[in-house]
């Protein structure tokens, strides 16, 4: 099972979660994939909306759409600092939050009080998932990378490899132990609104590895010492006879059809006496 399933299905928990995408690759569906796990769940969804669409969200009953910045006046007047995305959160109750998208909020928020905004979103109680959509052909490659460090799970969309028909997505999650992990998937939306994800296929025309190919261990790219045999000690390592082996090469007979040869010497003393003379028998 891929990172994103585990995520979708509650195995395994992110508190917050950034779907990069681009005009050509989107990532509307993966938004879908969250957007279908909080209608199925239950779960009241607070969207803040910041891009003029709201597509994503009009099928679900569960959702709140609110518009962080309701007019075009609200983007050309100044006082950004004086919004509080956290206002836009009920007073009470457990709710997930969607922001659409960050893209548009950073064409009016500076990125570290955004950055600031977000944590407080995640660190909230009454918040039980973060998810932002993010527009990465339009957005500063230096503000993706200060802000994704705010998120346990980052989603980037991709395109085919190869002669794949669909595009793929990069994953990565941090645990809340520390371990980190990474995936990449190929996805797609089925004709009943699901999100299916499947592992990438080898193409046809790509050689497979020989059997007999020696991998580098990763062990080697950091540690001080080699772990890896080289060709001469692979040969050697190939070359070695076992003792087990020895055995039928020299032509010794095979186990448990041995025998014992003894030849006396002229100074060996017999006993003649019975041993078990002293039984009664």
């Amino acid at each position: 099972m891929s990172v994103l399933k585990e995520i979708l299905s509650g195995v395994t928990s992110s508190r917050s979660v950034l779907i990069s995408d681009s005009a050509n690759f989107r990532g509307d569906q993966i938004l879908g994939g969250f957007m279908q796990k909080f209608s199925k769940n239950g779960t009241k969804v607070v969207a803040l909306i910041f891009d003029e669409t709201q597509s994503p969200f009009v099928h679900f009953s569960n959702v709140t759409c609110r518009k962080v910045l309701p007019n075009k006046e609200s983007w050309i007047n100044s006082g950004a600092e004086q919004i509080s995305l956290a206002c836009f959160l009920p007073a009470e109750g457990k709710v997930s939050v969607v922001i659409h998208s960050l893209s548009s909020a950073l064409l009016k928020f500076d990125v570290e009080d955004l950055y600031k905004q977000l944590h407080n979103i995640i660190n909230n109680d009454d918040v039980l998932q973060l998810v932002c959509h993010l527009h990465q052909d339009i957005s500063d490659p230096r503000d993706i990378k200060f802000l994704r460090s705010c998120f346990s799970t980052f989603i980037s969309v991709e395109p085919p490899i190869g002669r794949q028909k669909y595009p793929t997505f990069s994953l990565e999650h941090y645990k809340t132990n520390g371990k980190f992990f990474t995936d990449k998937r190929i996805f797609y939306q089925e004709a009943n609104g699901k999100l299916k994800i499947l592992p990438l296929v080898q193409e046809k025309d790509e050689k497979p590895q020989p059997a007999d190919a020696v991998s580098q261990p990763i062990h080697d790219s950091f540690s001080t010492f080699r772990h890896s045999l080289n060709s001469e000690e692979q040969k050697a390592r190939e070359n070695l006879v076992l003792p087990y082996q020895r055995m039928t090469l020299d032509g010794l007979p095979p186990r448990g059809h041995g025998k014992i040869e003894y030849e006396p010497e002229d100074d060996d003393e017999w006993d003649e006496e019975d041993p078990d003379d002293d039984l009664e028998i």
